[in-house]
């Protein structure tokens, strides 16, 4: 009998939940308990790099290799590339459950995803289908970057190198960062390798994604992805002459951005985004702003294509003050004097 409590009591605290990560480390903190540095988090802090720091990973199939970078003073550095010793399938998304492919895109890491156990040493799920494969009815799960070094569509490292991804990946959730976003690439996106592949089967979805590894390049900061219809779209640092896609009722953000890109400044929305011809007859033409409405509104002439504002077809149509009357070009004739000095006194306001 006194064998059996002792068996029942062993049991008991096995099966009995195990607290959080970030509730055993406060608990640690509480207690005066010292959180053990690991030997990455070390190199990382020796390198200039803060705790916890957020972190970014790009893979790339073609040449089998998972970079982790880390965000220093606003952007991000690449702290290390790993080889992947196995990833499985072609270059190419992947379009259904079983079809033994790796995924192409734009994923991201959670808190919820991190798991520790005998058959993956380390795994790390990328949140496969994400919302443009479920819009274009790609199916799959259990996509993860892991160890033990074999797979069949996911991501191996050795046991090791997972070690040292996962632990920079757990610090900066552990820290604060929401989601670690993960861009899963072909091949680097340039112009040239996307010209050596013109008849592959997948050259359109790849010239979708080539957009985030080009603002990446550029800012070194992950653009915020959208889903626009049943397309990608990226809200980039730099607005390159209104051609990004900003995010909308229509283009919803694909995931949450993750702390560093709060840095990114939106870009004001346009005036004709909120308002309308009917608006110009409403309102009150003893206000300043109702008159020029009213003269943009009235005015034949069209937006110059050259603007960023006259390029958007609302802003073009409707006239809106923020447009028509900036630009000469867009005024109406015989009302320009009267515009350019209403304007003036408004902004002195």
């Amino acid at each position: 009998m006194k064998h059996f409590f002792v068996l029942f009591a062993l049991i008991l605290g096995f099966v009995s939940p195990q607290p959080a990560r970030a509730e055993r480390k406060d608990a640690q903190v509480e207690a005066g308990d010292a959180v053990a540095e690991t030997a990455v988090q070390r190199r990382a802090r020796e390198r200039g790099f803060a705790s916890g720091a957020p972190v970014f990973i790009r893979i790339f199939k073609e040449s089998s290799s998972l970079e982790v970078w880390l965000e220093k003073r606003g952007r991000f550095v690449l702290f290390a590339t790993y080889k992947i010793c196995r990833w499985s399938g072609e270059l190419g998304p992947k379009f259904e459950e079983g079809d033994r492919q790796s995924p192409e895109g734009i994923y991201d890491i959670r808190a919820e995803d991190l798991r520790v156990n005998a058959r993956w040493h380390r795994a790390m799920g990328v949140n496969f289908p994400n919302a443009y494969d479920r819009t274009n009815a790609r199916t799959g799960s259990g996509i993860l970057i892991h160890g033990k070094c074999s797979s069949i569509g996911c991501f191996a490292l050795t046991d090791p190198h997972v070690e040292e991804v996962y632990d920079l990946v757990d610090a900066a959730l552990a820290d604060g960062q929401q989601r670690v976003l993960v861009h899963i690439f072909p091949f680097a996106l340039t112009t040239e390798n996307l010209a050596a592949k013109l008849e592959h089967p997948s050259i359109n979805f790849w010239r979708e994604l080539r957009p985030a590894f080009a603002a990446f390049e550029r800012d070194r900061l992950p653009p915020a992805a959208t889903l626009c219809g049943e397309q990608y779209g990226f809200t980039t640092r730099r607005h390159i002459r209104g051609r990004d896609r900003i995010a909308s009722a229509k283009c919803p953000l694909l995931t949450e951005e993750i702390a560093v890109t709060a840095l990114i400044k939106p870009r004001r929305t346009p005036v004709a985004a909120l308002v309308t011809s009917d608006d110009a007859k409403s309102c009150d033409p003893k206000q300043l702003r109702c008159r020029l409405l009213r003269i943009a509104v009235a005015s034949k002439a069209a937006c110059p294509k050259k603007y960023a504002r006259c390029r958007n077809p609302q802003t073009a149509a409707i006239k809106s003050v923020d447009c028509p009357l900036k630009y000469p070009r867009c005024r109406k004739r015989g009302a320009t004097r009267f515009a350019a000095i209403a304007l003036k006194n408004a902004k002195r306001r």
